[in-house]
């Protein structure tokens, strides 16, 4: 139970890495008000409207953090989200849902850990969600963070493209979204060089915010941060536009078809997931 108890506590033993995740928490409950003129279908949504303002009707993503899912974890624990650590490489003792950690706390929410891509989550995350909810759950705002690190220098690389914003939006009933990227400010290539940030921001749009916090310990300062209301337009990234336009106009074509049969809605995310890894 000691050793346990010394594995959880080694999750925040980083100054730097505890200061990036509070300040990514920090902009991302400051910057996901929910809209006011939500367009979606009102059967969607609870008949008790102040509902949406519920932190566990709140889904929060954290994609690429590695191992040890430190920024997640603390989204359950100090915001009451639903929060999701998205990870090819998760640790085992952090995958799947732990009651253990959130229980400890009254205004806690849940915590799930999912090994694998954005992709996979798009597949299975929401039936996995579901089975350990006590009811069946609609989130009325998705979060989606993505923090830089020694590890990983492109957290939200493609979410912009295929099998990003786009379709997670479509399987939430296009919930709005908020962004979160937190990075050193430029990118380095091959050669040695340095570039703007520009260059990896995973929209082609101008993040809605865009500063420096000079009050976080680590050399990642820079927060870009774009919002997706639910009734706004969604723009993919330059570099992705290309690649998924055919999959996206199929998706198009899809929509009146899924109007008329709703339970094939996920059914069509899956097939377009399947459609588009032939391609790759």
């Amino acid at each position: 139970m000691s050793e346990q108890r010394d594995f959880h506590m080694s999750l925040f033993s980083s100054t730097d890495l505890n200061s990036n995740a509070l300040a990514a928490l920090k902009y991302a409950s400051r910057y996901c008000a929910l809209d006011t003129d939500d367009s979606r279908d009102s059967s969607i949504l609870s008949s008790n409207e102040s509902d949406a303002s519920e932190p566990l009707h709140i889904l929060c993503l954290v994609l690429g953090e590695g191992s040890f899912p430190r920024t997640a974890i603390l989204a359950a624990i100090c915001q009451g989200w639903v929060a999701v650590a998205i990870d090819e490489n998760l640790h085992p003792e952090w995958r799947g849902s732990r009651d253990d950690i959130t229980n400890s706390s009254a205004t806690a929410g849940k915590y799930f850990g999912f090994k694998g891509s954005m992709k996979d989550f798009l597949v299975n995350g929401q039936r996995i969600i579901q089975a350990n909810m006590s009811e069946t759950h609609y989130f009325h705002h998705i979060i989606m963070i993505g923090i830089e690190s020694q590890i990983n220098s492109r957290p939200l690389h493609g979410v912009g493209g295929l099998f990003g914003v786009a379709d997670l939006r479509e399987l939430y009933d296009r919930a709005p979204v908020t962004v979160v990227s937190l990075s050193s400010g430029e990118s380095t290539f091959s050669d040695g060089s340095s570039g703007c940030q520009n260059m990896r921001r995973p929209f082609s749009s101008e993040p809605k915010f865009s500063f420096v916090d000079t009050n976080i310990t680590s050399s990642y300062r820079q927060f870009d941060v774009w919002r997706f209301p639910s009734s706004g337009a969604y723009s993919t990234s330059s570099s992705s536009q290309s690649s998924c336009k055919s999959t996206l106009s199929s998706s198009a074509k899809s929509s009146a078809s899924m109007e008329r049969n709703p339970s094939k809605k996920h059914l069509g995310i899956e097939g377009r997931i399947a459609e588009g890894s032939t391609r790759e």
